[in-house]
């Protein structure tokens, strides 16, 4: 009996202690990992948008071991490169990352031909959304609720 107190008593103490030390946010923050750089080529077929955008900003960007992931494309005009930052590292690394994202696309633009414009690099903020939605029966008599369910 004396045993089964002591094992309450604990269970309770560590429950106390939990709600007073764990943080707790209605919307948590999360850490922008994604993005891309989007760079115009204005009058270049996709080849050439290839060859003197999108190969040398991939190149550079390779350098960094904080890329976890690069997906290019290359289309008349316009070259866009995503991205996506290595899970493992801390939100400060994620900033630092993102500095040293925008160096290399920097550097790489000194290799550029004229008339390629300035690249633009974008975080891409994947958060969480939340929809409350609520219908109302304004029809005669009681509500269906096997349709309004439905709905």
């Amino acid at each position: 009996m004396l045993a089964a107190g002591v094992a309450v008593g604990a269970v309770i103490a560590a429950g106390i202690g939990a709600l007073l030390n764990l943080g707790r946010q209605e919307d948590p923050t999360l850490v922008e990992r994604y993005g891309f750089v989007l760079t115009y080529f204005p009058g270049a077929d996709a080849e050439r948008v290839e060859a003197l955008v999108t190969d040398p900003i991939e190149t550079r960007l390779q350098e960094l071991t904080e890329i976890d992931e690069l997906i290019s494309t290359s289309r008349g005009n316009v070259s866009q490169i995503r991205l996506s930052i290595r899970e493992d590292l801390s939100p400060s690394r994620v900033d630092e990352a993102w500095t040293l994202i925008r160096q290399q696309v920097g550097l790489a633009a000194a290799d550029m031909p004229q008339g390629v414009q300035p690249s633009t690099v974008r975080r891409q903020y994947v958060g969480a959304s939340t929809l409350t939605a609520g219908i109302e029966w304004t029809g005669e008599g009681e509500a269906p609720l096997a349709v309004m369910n439905r709905m």
